[in-house]
């Protein structure tokens, strides 16, 4: 060891300082004494056995990092609201306008033309007695494909015959066989797949109507035509007559466009159907699939039923129309003809339910019956004027019984006596025509739209105003967007957000006094601004939506898994949130997942997989998707190092009546602390060079107080601040709370000296 007259030296700043340790204990053997300096390597506190735990996720998405262990960071086409697992959303079901008939009747041999509109094609006769029989002969030229051919009879304006007058079936060459009777009968043949030319089928036909017109039509997927031959007399013997067109007709495959994105969708009750309005038309919900309303009404953008009779809004542009059976829609003659909006609600007294309707941008009126004034229809009140002109009224609603009228700047409440309240003054900052466009009531409160979120309105006027959402809160997952749709069932909420070009159908609920919401219908890039909760029946409830130039609907159902009617999406995620461990610093090393699954099988799977650090990509685990329930460990022996780690969990299907179920996941890992090294020294508060003690005092403290890192050198191993760092001196920093005087016994025969102990921590060293 070298000697030197100084122990340490320290540059704080540009100044420089040398320090001398005090010495302890100095004897007559031990001149020098004990040196009051010591290093120390500190481990901080830290988890050595890192677990990641998962079995519960019905906290919802937008946790970016790991804390609540029920909550995840995203996902898509996933239900998370079961307890205790996650599993995949619902399949959706794609439904588009109702298949254009198409007309086809044979030339000769063969189709040639395409007819759009309905027409009767076939042969018309009068029977000679109410005995007669035709006999129809149907000879098959071609098939494409597999279908079946049906012979039905209309009756003129004649009359339509009933019961036994009329009867249709084959005949074998003694009596009707496969005989049907009623109103329109019809007998059905299906020839098979690529009947040969000339193959015949006899049908016979007993009337006791005086004009009669007869039809074939075909169901074939793709061509099919014929000739008749047919005689009427009333033995059975066939004699044969020229050939007539036949029409055939057919239902092209369900892919007919509406006329745009869907408006809005409301259940008529009193008449037990779906309608759905767009741009040009408004259709029925008919088997499986839309009609086009019986009128052509364009421009509805919203539907509201009273008193059994379905009105629908058109703006500015057109004048107001109702319904009431959904297919016929009749414009209004009343003097005030413009709606924006309507709403079936008490009137301002609470006495009986009206007909609100907001009309121009700002007037409120009602009416008892808004239908003919030739009829029952009755005028359209004076309005009532809710704010100025230069923004609309955008919907109205009610809370806690209070009506509420809701505009692109402000929300109103109207009470009892006429008074207009404005409620929200702060939206005049935030003015937005999404502004209480979608309303709905869920679970005793109000839900609107507001600019990118959802408001929950409680108690009406006097109440609660907060802005909820699944997007509300969760800025650190990245993620914003606007809300396109919202409506509700007694059990959850949902809203469609469109999130740049996709759009996502969350459904939430309040667990624990907190909302939790999951992504659970994925739409892509179909275009959405409007879904809707109808129940079909008291086993059939859907959630609706816009889906593009369609629409589509999911089956909501209790339990997904034990339903029969349940179907699945084919493939969906969870991403869980990252886990940075006690330090996000600190070297951390992964060896081996858990997972419990249920519900797989060799094309029902779950494919774990990660992402690191700055990782964007993810990767899979493992290079097979796991295919077998139970509890099972992947990942072992081959570690993954890293800083930080995200997982996602892939469910994949392709039945859509099973979906894969996750019960647990569980990461185990290690964590590798960043430890640093301290100095603790006691410096002599005297200085040999001004033989003053505050000068050493003043340059320590100094040194906490400096905003750069200070430069150590132990000078007793000829260190160097003016070498090289790392090597010849180590950077440091003055942990808080020091310098502190301390008195120090160097000889037991003298007083006590004062020394003034530091703490030194390295900085950058592992």
């Amino acid at each position: 060891m070298a000697t030197t007259s100084y122990d340490h030296e320290i540059v704080a700043g540009t100044a420089t300082t040398k320090l001398k340790l005090m010495r302890t204990n100095r004897t007559q053997q031990n001149p020098d004494g004990e040196v009051m300096y010591s290093v120390a390597e500190v481990i901080p506190e830290h988890q050595e056995l890192l677990e990641f735990s998962q079995k519960d996720w019905t906290g919802g998405h937008g946790q970016y990092h790991f804390e609540n262990p029920s909550m995840y960071f995203d996902g898509q086409s996933i239900d998370t609201t079961q307890e205790g697992r996650v599993i995949l959303g619902p399949k959706i079901n794609e439904v588009y306008q109702t298949n254009v008939l198409k007309e086809y009747y044979n030339t000769g041999d063969d189709l040639y033309q395409n007819v759009t509109n309905v027409n009767w094609y076939g042969q018309t006769f009068t029977p000679s007695d109410n005995h007669t029989i035709l006999n129809i002969k149907v000879k098959v030229t071609r098939f494409a494909m597999p279908g079946t051919v049906t012979v039905s009879l209309r009756a003129t304006a004649a009359g339509v015959p009933t019961g036994s007058d009329l009867a249709v079936g084959t005949f074998d060459g003694n009596a009707l066989q496969n005989e049907g009777t009623g109103e329109w009968p019809v007998v059905t043949l299906t020839p098979s797949y690529a009947v040969s030319s000339g193959t015949m089928y006899a049908i016979v036909v007993r009337s006791t109507s005086s004009t009669l017109r007869w039809f074939c039509d075909s169901t074939a997927p793709a061509y099919a035509g014929g000739t008749i031959v047919s005689s009427s007399d009333s033995g059975a013997s066939w004699t044969s007559a020229a050939a007539v067109d036949c029409m055939f007709e057919t239902w092209t495959t369900a892919t007919t466009e509406l006329d745009s994105t869907p408006n809005a969708f409301i259940w008529g009750a009193s008449m037990g159907k779906l309608l759905v309005a767009c741009a040009a038309s408004t259709y029925v919900y008919t088997s499986g699939a839309w009609a086009v309303s019986g009128t052509t009404l364009a421009s509805i953008s919203q539907m509201a039923e009273y008193d059994a009779i379905v009105y629908g809004a058109r703006g500015a542009g057109s004048t107001y129309a109702f319904t009431t059976d959904g297919s016929l829609w009749t414009v209004t003659d009343l003097t005030d003809t413009k709606a924006w909006t309507f709403l079936s609600a008490p009137n301002a007294g609470g006495t009986q339910n009206v007909l609100w309707k907001a009309s121009s941008t700002n007037q409120l009126k009602y009416t008892t019956d808004g239908r003919l004034a030739g009829t029952t229809g009755v005028q359209w009140s004076s309005a009532a004027y809710i704010g100025d002109t230069s923004n609309e009224i955008t919907n109205l609603f009610t809370s806690s019984d209070e009506l509420m009228i809701g505009r692109t700047d402000n929300l109103y409440s109207y009470d009892n006596n006429g008074g207009i309240h404005a409620l929200k003054d702060d939206l005049r900052n935030n003015r937005s025509t999404n502004n209480f466009k979608y309303i709905c009531h869920y679970q005793g409160a109000t839900y609107a739209s507001v600019g990118t979120g959802i408001a929950e309105i409680v108690g009406g006027s006097n109440g609660t105003y907060e802005l909820v959402g699944p997007l509300t809160l969760t800025g650190d997952i990245d993620k914003v967007g606007i809300p396109v749709g919202l409506t509700s069932d007694s059990d959850y909420l949902y809203v469609a957000m469109l999130e740049e070009t996709v759009t996502h159908i969350y459904k939430g609920k309040k667990v624990n006094g907190q909302w939790s919401w999951c992504p659970w219908v994925y739409l892509g890039t179909n275009n959405c601004t409007t879904i809707y909760v109808a129940q079909h029946s008291s086993t059939d409830r859907r959630l609706w939506f816009g889906y593009g130039t369609h629409t589509g609907y999911v089956q909501i159902t209790d339990n997904p898994t034990t339903d029969a009617n349940a179907r699945f999406a084919a493939s969906g995620f969870v991403r869980l949130s990252w886990l940075y461990g006690t330090n996000p610093y600190y070297d951390k090393m992964f060896q081996s997942v858990v997972t419990e699954t249920a519900a797989c099988a060799a094309s029902i799977t779950v494919t774990p997989k990660y992402r690191l650090d700055a990782n964007t990509a993810m990767t899979n685990l493992t290079a097979a998707a796991i295919s077998t329930n139970g509890v099972q460990r992947t990942m072992a022996g081959t570690a993954l190092s890293c800083k930080r780690i995200q997982f996602e969990l892939d469910l994949a299907t392709n039945d859509a009546t099973i979906t894969p179920q996750v019960l647990m996941f569980i990461l185990r890992g290690h964590e590798k602390p960043e430890t640093y090294r301290v100095h603790e020294a006691v410096y002599e508060a005297e200085n040999k060079e001004t033989r003053r003690s505050s000068t050493v005092r003043s340059a320590l403290r100094a040194a906490r107080a400096s905003s750069s890192l200070v430069k150590f050198a132990d000078l007793r191993w000829k260190e160097t601040t003016a070498g090289t760092a790392g090597t010849d001196y180590q950077y440091v920093v003055m942990e808080p709370g020091y310098p502190q005087e301390t008195p120090v016994t160097t000889n037991k025969t003298q007083p006590p000296e004062i020394g003034l102990k530091v703490r030194w921590r390295e900085v950058n060293y592992t």
